[in-house]
């Protein structure tokens, strides 16, 4: 049997074509068919390909050519990124848990006054979230992913230096735009380079390295600020802050633009590029799926004009999330967030001295329930994948759980009892964010991503201003079964907004622009 030979491509190799060819079979000289399309059979059934049929390029997405990609290298080099960025996040995050009772000592502080601190970051900290999701819309995801790290690792470091109160809280307060641009461009920048079938998994796993860097932080005090009465505090401050400035390096080396991005941007070629990279990097040749001039056609009809958009241009784009099918969602996500941000940044500032008061073992305590973080994102990244389950009854259960727990400490307070009830509480309380993380970047479109991941952090921003000073309030009652209790019933909030939630995004390919 014989064919006739392909033509020659620039490279040298010989560019498959996309249909079938009649060819002299073997015996009676009847026409056999065989198709030459890597991956169709002869009856267009798709062996491979990543699940696409000859002649319907016009209707692919980038979710296919993900698909068809794979989780391979590039993705790895993408999570130890994201999770790089997120261990620095949680490290920081873990300041104000460990430095209110030092503090507080130091200058003599009240932990009303104490509350100041947080609650001072809380607009900037909105400020930072919104400023780099536009610029990360507009401009990309590289280099406002490096400026908000370095913004963050400067003035961090800087703090602990501080040589008074005021001090503290001003550079602090700078900090705090750096780190307002953490978690609104971390989860859209690795949900976009991610197939759909490893988006939730990988997303999930990315909030364990967060969690190592709380129980690195929570090892590192109960080693430094016991040993080193003056300038233990200090050491400890230095050491959580300094790895956001080791990361912007390795931000810019790992110098790829999304290429979601850059399709919704219409900058067409540049995304090929990047998709051709990220194939060739995964052992894959992009070329054997489709090629570049079937790329180009397809895509270039789908971008938008590649120019800023101006501030009412972006405040109806935001208007379009309490619109249609995206109202209901938006207004349950609002209530989730908020019971999440109030009840784990609340009740986990003000736990050292929440512990103190009952006498129990304060650093050891902490550490146990940070640890217990590990398990509870594991079992999450499984279930999540359940199609019984998926996202939203994961967070369902969760949050149920977490309700269950505090109220259960609000009455049962014994020194085995409290390390135990913490670690459980733990264990449900940080995979949910991570969830609600996960959920909002799966459910709104790429070209309002980080902006939309913006608004529901600012939500956690405004919180900041109250749940510093209810957490301060609710410790100095001293009437310890009320702090516990509180947190519980907003958890139990949580839960009944859960059960109104109706989208699970669970198999769904992501959207790119408002239909």
């Amino acid at each position: 049997m014989s064919t006739e030979r392909e033509p020659l491509i620039p490279d040298g190799g010989l560019r498959p074509s996309r249909q079938s060819r009649k060819v002299t079979g073997p015996g009676d000289g009847s026409p056999t068919v065989v198709s030459i399309n890597p991956g169709v059979g002869p009856g267009g059934e798709v062996e491979q390909n990543g699940g696409r049929k000859p002649g319907d390029v016009r209707s692919l997405k980038p979710d296919d050519i993900l698909n068809f990609i794979g989780f391979g290298r590039f993705q790895v080099v993408a999570y130890l990124l994201a999770g790089l960025t997120y261990f620095s996040y949680g490290s920081e995050v873990s300041f104000f848990i460990f430095m209110g009772k030092k503090l507080e000592d130091i200058w003599g502080l009240s932990s009303i006054e104490y509350a100041v601190l947080p609650a001072a970051t809380a607009i900037p900290n909105l400020i930072g979230a919104f400023a780099f999701s536009y610029l990360s819309d507009q401009y990309g995801r590289v280099w406002p992913y490096a400026l908000t790290l370095t913004i963050c690792g400067v003035f961090a470091v800087g703090s602990a230096f501080a040589p008074s109160y005021p001090v503290m809280i001003t550079l602090r307060v700078l900090a705090s735009v750096g780190v307002g641009g953490i978690p609104v461009l971390t989860f859209p920048t690795l949900v976009e380079f991610l197939p759909v079938k490893n988006r939730a998994k990988a997303a999930v796993l990315v909030l364990l390295p967060p969690s190592f860097g709380l129980c690195a932080a929570s090892g590192l005090a109960w080693w430094l600020i016991p040993s080193y009465p003056s300038w233990g505090w200090r050491y400890l401050t230095i050491v959580i802050s300094f790895p956001s400035l080791f990361i912007v390096v390795f931000r810019l080396v790992f110098y790829f633009q999304s290429p979601r991005y850059l399709i919704v941007k219409g900058k067409t070629e540049q995304a090929w590029k990047v998709f051709s990279k990220m194939a060739e990097v995964n052992g894959k040749d992009l070329r054997t799926f489709l090629t570049e001039e079937e790329f180009l056609e397809t895509f270039a009809l789908k971008g938008v004009e590649n120019k800023a958009q101006s501030f009412f241009q972006l405040v109806a784009q935001l208007l379009k999330l309490f619109k249609g099918v995206y109202r209901r969602r938006t207004l349950c996500l609002i209530v989730i967030y908020m019971t999440e941000a109030c009840g784990y940044l609340g009740s986990t500032l003000f736990l050292p001295q929440f512990l103190s008061d009952l006498h129990v073992n304060t650093y050891f305590s902490i550490f146990v329930a940070f640890v217990a973080q590990f398990p509870g994102i594991l079992l999450m990244s499984i279930i999540i994948e359940w199609p019984e389950v998926g996202r939203l009854n994961s967070l369902r259960i969760y949050a149920l759980l977490a309700s269950i727990f505090y109220i259960v400490l609000a009455f049962v307070q014994t020194t085995i009892s409290v390390p135990v009830l913490l670690v459980f509480i733990y264990f449900c309380m940080v995979p949910n964010l991570s969830l609600i993380y996960i959920y909002i970047s799966e459910s709104y479109p790429t070209n309002i991503r980080a902006l939309t991941t913006a608004f529901f952090y600012s939500i956690q921003a405004l919180c900041a201003l109250v749940f510093p000073f209810l957490g301060g309030f609710l410790v100095k009652l001293r009437t310890h079964w009320i702090y516990p209790l509180v947190w519980g019933c907003i958890f139990a909030v949580q839960f009944l907004a859960a059960l109104v939630l109706n989208y699970e995004p669970y198999g769904k390919k992501l959207v790119d622009t408002f239909e």
